[in-house]
């Protein structure tokens, strides 16, 4: 074995004396027993190098984390992974094999204590040959139970010669080769199964809201009704199903508009080309190839590595399978060049996409401006056997400069990125600069000229945190060059912001950064938050004016921090989004150097940092959380939260008095997101008022009169750290 890092939790699955695929599901194992063998007949058992570095920590069955509370888990835990070393659990070598292929889908629940662990599940036959599917590709994993499903379709997608008539295992494992790996985490595995789609032959809709546009179908806004399907035969449950209406896109994302010379006949040339899936539900995108002129044979084929160049895994193929929203599958077409072309013969390919299963119907989401349902694009191939390379013909453009800078650059921890993409279609890069004229608030002018070092990626970005220290106007040129001397240039301006205002009843107002690869900050306030239009302020503040540190905080300084106004308290949680920095994107904060798993958001509440929390989107590197109130927010790597994390901070409150000080008291730390109550009693044990999914108390009864004064006692529960805690306290209100 090479020393790969990974950490393994394998399934096998014996051979049934009868049929197992009769029925809709067939159920591996629910681990509610906490023992061998499964559903199924196979024993599980764990194998590790501990002497090696790798500390596993916990194996097999767990009934501390198990879904629903209920019997045990299949997981593994480990700690202390390093290069060069690996832990497992796998099973005894059986040589049985059971048919799925009749199947739709591979079911289970997943937990990891870590976010974003990088976990995958390998298929085998009989004939161990493999089939690996990366679960990043469906799931962010995260200390909540979360279920996947994996189209057994893709599977074979990832590897046609997989043979699912004759499984023989898969095997989960975290693979630790992968950057940010987690030195120490878990994987906990529940319920798995095998699926068909189910058919539901009979429907009955109730409605509790309006029905405003096509009949039965949720497309207007105030549309609200529940589906319930009644399967034929005897049943115990109706089942109830909450329907969404799905939106189906398409884009290309790298466009197959590639035009070139040949240096011979007789031969195929493979352009690659990658196309989205933009709707809000997984699709099977179909592909198709006409003759706009010329009569030369195309096809198109599954680039199975994604690395744009033919090799013999890759297929022949004219679909998506089961592409999930916001993802890419990659192609290739492939350009039969016949014996007997002429010299400046040629043939003009156009590639069509279309969505919803392959209808391409316009569908007029999200805009009906343009259809995106059904997209198209031309390939231009001319055969010249005077050139000794791929050239692009007259009149087509050498190099193109795409996913220009934006028109508003934000900076961002000190840091300020012009990024740009560059596809060349003919030939090596030489050169890549860009000219600058920048002024400033003072209307001083600087110029010059960067020069960018020649990648491969054709991906170019550079911080002008040296260039640009005020807010202002950036006008640049960027000009690229290659070996054969062919030019492109690109010229604009952008403006530097630091600070966005917006005047909203509700809705988003966001403070760009100009980076296309992450996310942005913003605030997102819902109707009835606010009662009045108000004027929405993002503020980038510099974070070396900080003094003071939280607590638990692992720095003195934040990554970020933020100031959002006017100060105000609203009606229900809005919500706010933090951007940091990762530009390398290893997983590491840029500016406190922390892992950025552990970045908690904070609000300064005029004496100090109160913690709140928040959700991490490592790939948008944003952190966002829902607040009552308005305040400075900053992002400071922190330790995990204790009980104390969730206590007012005001100990008096003064609700009779509104003069904007201690008029309520705030139960940090609470997912607004998450269903919760908070019970409020008077000094004889009376509950004198709920919250229910609202932290912030007035000093009021449940008939919202303003109490006596006194002592006050809240109690509540939350999970802190996958725990139950019950949080109690005392608030003393003064009229």
């Amino acid at each position: 074995m090479n020393k790969i890092k990974y950490l393994l939790l394998p399934i096998i699955f014996l051979i049934l004396c009868v049929n197992p695929l009769l029925g809709t599901e067939l159920v591996v194992d629910d681990f509610n027993d906490g023992k061998d063998p499964s559903y199924l007949g196979g024993n599980n058992a764990m194998y590790n190098d501990d002497g090696n570095g790798v500390n596993i920590t916990d194996t097999l069955y767990n009934s501390q984390i198990a879904l629903g509370g209920k019997g045990y888990s299949w997981c593994i835990a480990w700690d202390g992974v390093a290069p060069g070393n690996w832990g497992a659990i796998a099973v005894s070598p059986f040589v049985p094999h059971i048919d799925v292929s009749s199947y739709d889908y591979l079911t289970f629940w997943i937990y990891s204590p870590n976010v974003g662990t990088k976990a995958m599940v390998i298929f085998k036959d009989s004939s161990d040959v493999e089939a690996r599917f990366r679960l990043t590709e469906l799931v962010n994993t995260g200390p909540t139970w979360q279920q996947v499903s994996i189209p057994l379709e893709a599977v074979k997608r990832k590897n046609y010669q997989i043979n699912l008539a004759s499984l023989k295992e898969f095997i989960f494992f975290m693979n630790a080769d992968e950057p940010e790996y987690d030195a120490g985490g878990g994987i906990y595995i529940d319920d798995i199964k095998f699926m068909r789609t189910p058919h539901a032959p009979g429907n009955t809709i109730t409605y509790n809201g309006g029905d405003a546009g096509l009949s039965n179908i949720p497309d207007m806004p105030g549309d609200a009704f529940m589906w319930y399907n009644e399967a034929v035969g005897t049943h115990t449950v109706t089942e109830m199903e909450i329907t969404i209406l799905p939106g189906y896109a398409a884009s290309w994302v790298r466009n197959p508009r590639s035009v070139a010379y040949s240096v011979e006949t007789d031969v195929t040339r493979f352009l690659p080309f990658s196309v989205k899936n933009d709707g809000n539900t997984a699709d099977f995108i179909y592909l198709s190839t006409s003759a706009v002129s010329g009569d030369w044979p195309a096809r198109i084929y599954l680039d199975r590595g994604e690395i744009g160049v033919y090799d013999t895994l890759d297929v022949e193929s004219y679909n998506t399978v089961a592409l999930q929203p916001d993802s890419t599958e990659y192609f290739l077409l492939a350009v039969d060049i016949p014996a007997n072309a002429v010299v400046q013969s040629s043939t003009t390919i156009e590639i069509t996409a279309k969505t919803n299963n392959g209808q391409g119907t316009d569908d007029n989401w999200p805009s009906s401006s343009v259809n995106d349902d059904t997209i198209t694009s031309d390939v231009l191939v001319i055969y010249d056997p005077d050139t000794n390379n791929w050239r692009v013909p007259p009149g087509y453009p050498a190099i193109e400069i795409v996913n220009k800078p934006p028109e508003i650059l934000g900076v961002l921890g000190g840091k300020i990125i012009l990024s740009f993409n560059v596809v060349n279609t003919s030939s090596i890069l030489t050169d890549v600069s860009i000219w600058y004229s920048y002024t400033d608030s003072d209307s001083n002018v600087s110029t010059g000229t960067i020069s960018l070092p020649i990648n491969d990626d054709y991906f170019y970005s550079y911080d002008l945190k040296d260039i640009i220290t005020d807010e202002g106007t950036f006008d640049y040129k960027i000009t690229v060059i290659n070996e054969n001397g062919d030019i492109a240039q690109y010229s604009d301006s952008s403006k530097i912001q630091s600070e966005i205002e917006e005047t909203i009843t509700s809705g988003e107002v966001k403070l760009e950064d100009g980076n296309p690869d992450d996310g942005y900050t913003y605030v997102l306030i819902p109707e009835g938050a606010m009662e009045n239009a108000t004027a929405i302020r993002i503020k980038r503040l510099d974070r070396n004016q900080v003094t003071r540190r939280p607590k638990s905080s692992f720095t003195t300084l934040p990554s970020v921090i933020y100031e959002f106004g006017p100060e105000q308290t609203f009606k229900k949680p809005v919500t706010i989004c933090l951007l940091y920095p990762d530009y390398d994107s290893d997983g590491m904060e840029d500016n406190t150097g922390y892992e950025e798993t552990s970045l908690k958001i904070f609000f300064w509440d005029g004496y100090d940092w109160v913690f709140v929390g928040g959700t991490i989107d490592a790939d948008q590197n944003t952190i966002t959380v829902k607040v009552m109130h308005f305040s400075q927010y900053a992002v400071f790597p922190s330790a995990a939260p204790s009980t104390s994390d969730y206590r007012p901070v005001q100990k008096i409150i003064t609700p009779a008095l509104i003069d904007d000080k201690n008029d309520y008291a705030e139960f940090p730390a609470i997912d607004l997101s998450q269903d919760f109550k908070i019970y409020i009693y008077d000094i004889n044990g009376r509950r004198i008022k709920t919250l229910e999914n609202e932290n912030i108390w007035r000093g009021d009864d449940d008939n919202n009169d303003t109490v006596e004064s006194g002592v006050y006692i809240y109690q509540y529960k939350v999970n802190i750290n996958g725990k139950k805690e019950l949080i109690s306290g005392t608030i003393t209100v003064a009229k």
